[in-house]
């Protein structure tokens, strides 16, 4: 998973309550809030599903490797919880797109 290795070493009762703000901040991110009618995974899922095979589009394009997905969940994943699903579809170069709409 991307993110940052921290250290917790501190031993005073601000040590411990930064470590447990921390922990709450990264709990958060893993709950964010959902644009798209579809979870993160049933889209990334729907991704493969139509664009796993060459020529998926009809016009020669590239397949969407399940590593491509998988970078794609991580980064969504690494996002700050005020942050929106966004909404993911396959693009012909193989990539996928992630698209947030503001509103």
């Amino acid at each position: 998973m991307l993110g940052f290795e921290t250290l917790e070493t501190g031993v005073s009762d601000a040590a411990r309550t930064l470590q447990d703000f921390r922990r709450v901040i990264d709990q958060q991110k893993h709950e964010s809030a959902t644009f798209s009618n579809l979870s993160l995974d049933d889209q990334l899922i729907d991704a493969y599903g139509e664009a796993s095979h060459s020529n998926w589009d009809g016009e020669g394009s590239v397949p969407v490797k399940p590593s491509t997905l998988q970078l794609a969940k991580e980064f969504v994943e690494s996002l700050p919880r005020k942050y929106q699903t966004p909404e993911i579809s396959p693009e012909p170069d193989g990539h996928v797109m992630l698209e947030w709409y503001n509103g």
